[in-house]
């Protein structure tokens, strides 16, 4: 049987496992979701990260099939419409490169999709509080990331991906800007005294970098709420790291 646990998931007793009926269903492996937040500096460094939603989501999906009973989550099936509509925006394309760029975008979301469906499978694995450990870890290397863009604003790192892809690949302006990623964006808009460093890492736009802030502030809170006084100081002080790079995104 399921025992409920205080995060508010159902757990197995003992040894790992859930039990649905008289079929004994094994706990899916924590390491697919676990694997993006923590090692994500390595995939920036090495040119991954525009392929490795899409690759952890198929991972995901293996798992899944090969254990069965799969719970879909709330409402899911109006964001499998939200996914079929996007599908179907691909028919307004008109070049190659768009192409690209489109499909990249679509198997993230595609990809980030089987990660969240995974989770939901996986309770004894990856309880609330655990997901929500590894995504504010993830602030911490944002904040080192925001602050080498503030102190290296022109550096952009050429990835082992980026060396292996083909001329006409790697021609193009948003392959470069995925594999050959920029600590910061440089920009200067007109009327403006002086250039505005924006910093990007470790994402290729700043964007990206603001929106995974703003994402994860919520989180951080949610786990503060549960957590022992040293925790919730050190949840603190992350978030105040976080504010000077954060603002220079602005």
């Amino acid at each position: 049987r399921h025992v409920a646990g205080p995060d508010g998931f159902r757990h197995a007793p003992s040894g790992g496992s859930a039990v649905e009926g008289p079929d004994v269903v094994p706990a899916l492996p924590a390491w697919p979701f676990v694997a993006y937040f923590v090692a994500y500096p390595l995939w920036w460094a090495l040119g991954v990260t525009a392929f490795l939603l899409p690759a952890l989501g198929a991972v995901c999906l293996f798992f899944l099939v090969v254990r069965g009973h799969v719970r879909m989550p709330r409402l899911w099936l109006w964001w499998l419409s939200f996914l079929i509509w996007m599908t179907a925006s691909g028919t307004m394309i008109d070049t190659t490169g768009r192409m690209v760029g489109f499909a990249q975008r679509l198997g993230g979301v595609i990809g980030a999709s089987l990660i969240v469906l995974y989770v939901h499978n996986a309770p004894e694995n990856l309880p609330r509080r655990r997901v929500l450990a590894v995504m504010a870890g993830f602030l911490g290397w944002m904040a080192i990331g925001g602050y080498l863009g503030m102190a290296f604003p022109w550096k952009r790192i050429t990835t082992p991906m980026m060396r292996v892809m083909p001329d006409n690949l790697a021609s193009n302006e948003y392959v470069v800007e995925l594999l050959s990623p920029r600590f910061s964006e440089v920009q200067q808009p007109w009327g403006a005294p002086a250039p505005f460093v924006r910093p990007s890492a470790p994402f290729p736009y700043t964007n990206a970098w603001g929106h995974a802030f703003v994402l994860l502030l919520p989180v951080v809170v949610a786990l503060a709420v549960h957590a022992t006084r040293r925790v919730r100081l050190l949840l603190g002080a992350l978030v105040v790291l976080a504010v000077p790079p954060a603002l220079a995104t602005l």
